[in-house]
């Protein structure tokens, strides 16, 4: 079995299970070139799932971003939660939901 399926899990809360995917927002130098769209990009999105039933927690769960003395919360629908947009810089991320372990790591784009 595994580690979110073992009886001590069970036993005592489910797990929020989040995959955080990291898009393309990176420092460019002077030499880089940055291309501009004309839409607005996010830099993170967060896939957040039960760990047993594999069902999207997005419309429950909040995802708050911060670098320094910036922040963002991030809401979302169904699995995935979204933001940080055209930012690059590395994150602490935290993720919660009603009746589930919070979830937080550092992370760069």
């Amino acid at each position: 079995m595994g580690p979110f399926l073992d009886r001590e899990h069970r036993m005592t809360s489910q797990r929020l299970v989040v995959c955080l995917l990291l898009a393309g927002c990176s420092k460019a130098g002077p030499e880089d070139q940055v291309m501009r769209t004309m839409e607005a990009r996010p830099a993170l999105a967060i896939v957040a799932v039960d760990s047993v039933s594999g069902a999207g927690l997005a419309q429950t769960a909040l995802a708050v971003v911060t670098e320094g003395a910036f922040t963002d919360t991030l809401r979302g629908a169904d699995s995935v939660l979204s933001g940080v947009h055209e930012r690059a810089g590395t994150y602490r991320v935290s993720v919660s939901a009603p009746g589930y372990t919070d979830w937080t790591v550092e992370a760069s784009p």
